[in-house]
């Protein structure tokens, strides 16, 4: 299995934000086990995500677009303005309707789809850690 270069990190710190509890399990899992990853953080909504008291301490939030109370786009759109230097992920099972302006607008640097989650998340967090983003070539820009 590919491995994650850490960027003279030790261990990389994950917040995961999304409305299903099995999908965060099976992230946790993954990136504790395979990449050397810290999950600092949980939240099943945006509302609850923005409470989180350690926000500024990820090297990475990886949230879902779709929630109920508070959606990704609105918790991100906060966050990005609170902390400019946050880098989120989004992570995402609706291709059709995500445009990459938007994302960049409300401040993510990369997306993932859910149904490739495993492939693409290693180089997603490798370009991001790197100062890059990472949206995958069928997102529309408009």
């Amino acid at each position: 299995m590919e491995t994650l270069n850490l960027l003279s990190r030790n261990v990389i710190k994950i917040i995961i934000v999304d409305d299903n509890e099995l999908f965060i399990r099976v992230m946790r899992e993954f990136l504790q086990n395979n990449l050397n990853c810290e999950i600092i953080g949980e939240a099943y909504n945006g509302e609850s995500f923005l409470q989180l008291p350690n926000i500024s301490n990820a090297d990475i939030v990886l949230m879902d677009l779709q929630m109920p109370k508070v959606n990704g786009y609105q918790s991100a759109q906060r966050m990005s303005i609170q902390y400019p230097d946050l880098k989120m992920i989004a992570v995402t099972m609706y291709k059709e309707s995500i445009v990459r302006s938007k994302l960049i607008e409300f401040g993510f640097k990369g997306c993932v789809y859910k149904t490739t989650f495993f492939n693409n998340i290693i180089p997603a967090m490798q370009q991001i850690l790197s100062g890059g983003c990472f949206y995958n070539e069928n997102i529309p820009i408009t």
